[in-house]
């Protein structure tokens, strides 16, 4: 069995792992349960519609939008959360049971084992965002119904929007939504990096888990400060958390798209590196 296989086999087996993924299948649940429970209403006339509005509304036509409004309520605290789970856990875990002297004592090196450390929590994370993908769009089909998703209308009353000059099919909406979680994917893949880094260098999961998320609030923090110029936060790392919304709009708008991806790897690539050299340094046996 290859070392990356052998590591799926130990997240598979841990608790954690399993309290996550299952926690990213109920969260559309609990969004669309809350919708049901407090339907969302139209603005008033003159009314700015901001985004997150705007995609509630659009719930009221089609329940295929029910991913992305979990998605835009989730994307900054709660899934960062769920991957750190296993991001800042998976080389800390080694040191807190005392069993990362053993691991290597099969015939592996230390990077092709950390390589595969790292691999294993990629696909934690992918699997993580289609779960949910994949659950909101099935339970938003269910509660809300499959209908083409309305763009650019106006607000019509409490039945949701006229379909103005645009609507985007059920098939496009469902390759828009597969579009939506895998840009999604491309900072939180980058901030579980800082979260792996943390994880080989603290030896302390806790420590590990609680780092990730400090660092992605202080990118947020950093995004909010008034006297931040745009030419400042469009290269922090949470603020390419957003670039997925370019799947709502009547053309797919690719400059954002490419532009989080460079600063996703910009961010995600160092702490990669770093944890590759301190690995392989680092004394095992204490």
């Amino acid at each position: 069995m290859s070392t990356y296989a052998w590591e799926l086999r130990k997240l598979v087996a841990q608790r954690r792992t399993l309290i996550g993924l299952v926690v990213a299948v109920l969260i559309p649940l609990a969004f669309a349960i809350g919708l049901a429970v407090n339907p969302a209403k139209p603005p008033a006339a003159g009314e700015t519609i901001d985004p997150d509005v705007y995609i509630t509304l659009a719930y009221n036509s089609s329940g295929l939008v029910l991913p992305l409004i979990a998605l835009f309520f989730s994307s900054l605290v709660l899934l960062p959360l769920l991957a750190a789970l296993v991001a800042g856990d998976i080389v800390a875990a080694e040191d807190v049971n005392q069993t990362l002297k053993t691991v290597l004592t099969r015939s592996t090196s230390r990077l092709r084992l950390l390589g595969a450390k790292a691999g294993a929590t990629a696909t934690y994370v992918v699997l993580l965002l289609v779960l949910f993908g994949v659950s909101g769009t099935v339970i938003g089909a269910v509660a809300g119904g499959a209908n083409p998703v309305p763009l650019g209308g106006v607000p019509l009353g409490p039945t949701g929007f006229t379909l103005g000059a645009h609507e985007i099919g059920v098939g496009a909406m469902l390759g828009r939504i597969a579009l939506a979680v895998a840009i999604y994917a491309m900072p939180l893949l980058a901030v579980s990096a800082w979260g792996f880094l943390l994880s080989t260098v603290t030896r302390n999961s806790g420590a590990a888990i609680v780092g990730m998320l400090v660092f992605s609030f202080a990118n947020q923090i950093i995004g909010f400060l008034p006297s931040i110029p745009e030419s400042v936060t469009r290269w922090l790392l949470t603020d390419q958390f957003t670039a997925w919304q370019t799947a709502l709009g009547t053309a797919v708008d690719t400059a954002p798209i490419w532009h989080a991806l460079l600063v996703s790897v910009v961010y995600g690539v160092p702490p990669l590196v770093l944890s590759a050299w301190w690995f392989r340094r680092r004394d095992v046996l204490v």
